[in-house]
């Protein structure tokens, strides 16, 4: 039977209707794929978040000699650096470290005779105390055989509190996480000389001298950690210990 030119016009638009439907539908399943797509992408996005403990490696610089030496330039990356550092001479021992422009920064050890032991310094950019990344060297003055290994820690976590740590001269401890609140370290020392005790934050930020004594020492200091700008904030810490006798430091949360 054939068809009114009415007919054909209605045929005609149901026609177009319907390849309007179809092509909507093609597109709304283009977009769920793509919407498919971005919660893959945030999925992977939170994956690599979890990630964020796994922190990347520095490999330790070594060195050792006998007598007065002068280093190979090495670089400091910004975080802690920790200066392990032996002599078996009878005389004077120093160890001074110096940035690539031959300027000043630490002198690691000043020791008469054997020494054994480490020391802990920041590194970070724009800080009125320590080192800021770059390239350095050192200047080793000394009457014997030593070694110096140059270790920079990147660590995903610390002891939780309470901590009670100990040791003998000059020493960094194990790094302890610090949370919101108030930290109080009751420290002592059975040496003669030099007692410091200093605080830092495991970016390099210098914190805090939590001793500063001569001699024999008993007593306590409190940090406040709350991210304020003289006070700690909460995370990861390392203390350096500067003694020549036996030590303890019990770090208790108030």
């Amino acid at each position: 039977m054939a068809l009114s030119k009415k007919m054909l016009a209605i045929v005609g638009v149901l026609v177009i209707v319907v390849v309007v439907i179809i092509a909507a539908a093609a597109l709304g399943g283009g977009n769920t794929k793509a919407n498919d797509n971005n919660d893959n992408d945030n999925d992977n996005d939170n994956d690599n978040g979890d990630n964020t403990n796994t922190r990347d490696q520095i490999a330790n610089v070594s060195y050792s000699g006998s007598g007065d030496k002068v280093s190979e330039k090495f670089e400091l990356q910004a975080g802690v650096t920790i200066f392990h550092m032996t002599h078996s001479g009878s005389s004077n021992f120093a160890v001074t470290l110096y940035n690539e422009a031959g300027e000043y920064v630490d002198l690691l050890a000043n020791e008469i005779g054997t020494y054994d032991g480490a020391t802990l310094i920041g590194v970070k950019a724009d800080q009125l105390v320590g080192a800021e990344p770059g390239k350095h060297y050192l200047q080793i003055e000394a009457d014997g055989a030593w070694t110096i290994v140059i270790e920079q820690p990147r660590v995903a976590s610390g002891a939780a509190l309470p901590q009670t740590l100990t040791g003998s001269g000059p020493n960094v401890t194990i790094p302890i996480a610090l949370t919101s609140g108030v930290a109080v370290f009751n420290m002592t020392h059975s040496g003669s000389s030099n007692f410091i005790v200093t605080l830092y934050a495991d970016d390099g930020d210098y914190v805090d001298i939590l001793a500063n004594e001569i001699g024999a020492y008993s007593g306590e200091k409190s940090v406040t950690v709350n991210g304020g700008i003289l006070n700690a904030s909460p995370g990861i810490h390392w203390v350096s210990v500067d003694a020549d006798g036996d030590w303890t430091i019990k770090i208790t949360k108030m």
